[in-house]
């Protein structure tokens, strides 16, 4: 292979992380840029459940990216583990969805069988031995759920330890990381300058994958993008008492428990910042959700030792992602936009990473990316 452009890729979540990792796995050079946390870092707050309960339609573009996706992380998180040597913490057992009544359960079964999509195998009614057996009794639960419903596919893994993995993997292998934010762009002798606050950073093509900072860097191009903001929090704390590692929905909410730590999430919000007085507010919100909607004993925690993540979401207009290249007066056709994920980023982040890194080299992907494309902004 002739030798490959030089690769800027801004943004340090999931998604810039998984478009760095494809390339480089790929042979590209690449270079890393924009400071490793925010306050706006949505990828951090993540809870790692992936789930496909049927809440998009099954004819919808994004519905297909999104099953492919969780078809497919599996192998992905495989190969990062291969490349690195590391193991990532993951369940693909499947996700439970209890319920406490016959009448939970017919919610519950109507909203997941509806129209022609079934996204789970349907759980009986268990007696309270069998409960006690599967569910861990009232040492997770304050009252006993009565039965079930499993859903095979959905999964869960650990989302920050992922990204840390990728993070040393890329200083191991020299690749260069820019901890800083960017300020502008420009050009000279054919090549892309990035400019930050400490220097600039040379590239023949740029990857923008910041989510909703990437609003922010793409009005200094001139391609504002109405990117919707979403805040999302979850909460984590130590149990008390361990339980086995399993992970549970009831409806939008999920929570998973794992290496002895439950986490719980999120809660969305619209909002231009997540300030500290809503922090709060978010956090006794999902405490009361976890503990009256979800059921879970309030003995198995103690609020002193609740972890706050908290991000902002990039969400567009339609729901659905921008991938894809864009048209810049001032940098041609040589960016590349990677963004608008909203909730669906660990499912989608590593499939359009792939998809990228295919249009980058020139080759087919698999999956029409055209129904994604910023164009349609235009």
């Amino acid at each position: 292979m002739s030798e490959s452009p030089h690769i800027a890729i801004i943004g340090r979540g999931i998604a810039g992380l998984s478009a760095a990792f494809e390339l480089v796995s790929r042979g590209f050079s690449v270079s890393l840029i924009g400071p490793l946390r925010t306050e706006l870092s949505a990828s951090h707050a993540s809870q790692g459940v992936l789930s496909t309960k049927g809440h998009l339609l099954a004819e919808s573009h994004a519905f297909r990216a999104k099953m492919h996706g969780q078809l497919t992380i599996k192998s992905w998180l495989a190969k990062i583990e291969k490349i690195t040597g590391a193991e990532i913490r993951k369940d693909f057992s499947g996700v439970w969805e209890y319920f406490f009544s016959a009448d939970e359960f017919a919610t519950i079964n109507k909203r997941v069988h509806r129209g022609e999509f079934s996204g789970c195998h349907r759980g009986k009614v268990s007696s309270k031995e069998e409960f006690y057996r599967d569910w861990y009794g009232k040492r997770l639960f304050k009252n006993d759920p009565i039965g079930s419903l499993f859903y095979p596919s959905d999964c869960w893994f650990d989302a920050q330890q992922t990204m840390s993995i990728m993070e040393d993997y890329f200083v191991k292998s020299g690749v260069t990381i820019h901890d800083q934010c960017v300020t502008d762009f420009s050009v000279k002798n054919e090549k892309i300058i990035i400019q930050t606050k400490l220097g600039h950073v040379f590239a023949d093509e740029v990857v923008i994958a910041a989510g909703f900072e990437s609003q922010q860097l793409l009005s200094k191009l001139e391609l504002p993008l109405d990117l919707v903001p979403a805040a999302g929090q979850v909460i984590d704390f130590p149990l008390v008492d361990k339980v086995a590692d399993r992970t549970f929905v009831k409806g939008a909410s999920s929570f998973s428990v794992h290496c002895d730590r439950l986490r719980f999430g999120s809660i969305s919000k619209k909002t231009e910042y997540y300030g500290s007085s809503d922090k709060l507010a978010g956090r006794l919100m999902l405490v009361e959700q976890l503990v009256d909607k979800m059921g879970i004993s309030d003995e198995l925690f103690n609020d002193s030792e609740i972890v706050d993540l908290v991000g902002i979401r990039a969400r567009t207009r339609d729901r659905l992602p921008l991938i894809g290249p864009i048209h810049s007066e001032r940098l041609g056709r040589r960016v590349f936009v990677f963004t608008g994920l909203y909730k669906n980023g660990l499912q989608l982040a590593h499939l359009c990473a792939f998809q990228i890194a295919n249009i980058l080299q020139g080759i087919d992907g698999v999956f029409s990316i055209e129904p994604f494309s910023p164009c349609r902004y235009s």
